[in-house]
C-alpha cells in the first residue's frame, strides 16, 4: 500500500511538472509571437521606413510631393503598401532579407545613389 501511494505522489509530480513547462512554454510562445508583431507591424511604418538619412534624403524628399504622399482624398500609399508583400511568408522573408540593408546602413557601404 505504501508503494503505491509513493508512485502515485511520483505520477502527480511528474503530471503537474509537464502541465506547469507546457503552461510556461504557451506564455513564452504567445509573448514571442506578440513581440514579433510589433516589430513587423513597427517595421512597415512610413516613420521607419523614412527614418533613416538614406531614405529621407532620397526616396521620401521625392516621395512627399506626389500622388503617393499628398492627394485630394488625404489617403496615403506608404512604403509597404507596394514594397512589402501581404502574405505571412513573403512578409517574413522579405523583412529577414531587409536585415542586411540594415547591416549595410550601420557600415555606411549602403549605395543610395
Amino acid at each position: 500500500m505504501n508503494r503505491v501511494m509513493t508512485f502515485n505522489k511520483i505520477v502527480n509530480v511528474k503530471v503537474a511538472s509537464i502541465l506547469f513547462g507546457a503552461i510556461v512554454a504557451m506564455v513564452a510562445g504567445a509573448a514571442l509571437l506578440g513581440g514579433f508583431s510589433a516589430v513587423i507591424t513597427h517595421t512597415n511604418t512610413l516613420a521607419f521606413c523614412t527614418g533613416c538619412h538614406e531614405m529621407a534624403d532620397n526616396n521620401y524628399a521625392e516621395y512627399k510631393d506626389t500622388i503617393h504622399g499628398r492627394n485630394r482624398t488625404g489617403v496615403k500609399a506608404i512604403c509597404a503598401d507596394c514594397h512589402v508583400p501581404h502574405d505571412v511568408v513573403g512578409l517574413v522573408l522579405h523583412q529577414a532579407g531587409a536585415l542586411r540593408d540594415l547591416m549595410y546602413h550601420f557600415e555606411g557601404t549602403i549605395d543610395t545613389r
